[in-house]
């Protein structure tokens, strides 16, 4: 059974909550659907008009449900690591062990590069900044 959008948001909250991201985070995308980007070591942004750009097209391919981004500067470009929830359901014990061994399977968009733009798994932790830092 594939979950609706509905389901997916809520998976989406209890994900952000045990990652432990800020409360002004959770709270703004349960009520509002603002989305949060960390950047740097794990510093909260809103999204830009590009980056929500990002967000919409991704979610409408895709029939996916982004939670957070993670902005990561490296050698072989600008990085956007869309954390998401996926309408499989039963995905969603795996994806949330995942989550608590710290690691992830995310949309990496390369915003310099998109031909390598693909799905993978990373590395994430919280910070004490109220964000998440990739960590590989």
């Amino acid at each position: 059974m594939d979950a609706t959008k509905e389901m997916m948001k809520k998976e989406a909250i209890s994900r952000m909550l045990r990652l432990g991201l800020h409360p002004n985070a959770v709270q703004e995308f349960k009520e509002e659907g603002k989305l949060n980007r960390s950047e740097g070591p794990g510093l909260l942004y809103w999204l830009t008009d590009e980056e929500q750009q990002i967000v919409k097209r991704f979610e409408k391919d895709h029939n996916k449900v982004v939670y957070h981004l993670i902005k990561t500067p490296t050698s072989i470009g600008m990085l956007y690591n869309i954390l998401y929830v996926g309408a499989e359901i039963e995905e969603w014990t795996l994806d949330n062990d995942n989550l608590m061994a710290g690691q992830q399977l995310v949309y990496v968009k390369n915003m310099d590069a998109d031909d390598y733009s693909e799905f993978g798994s990373i590395g994430i932790r919280r910070t004490v900044a109220g964000g998440l830092e990739r960590t590989w």
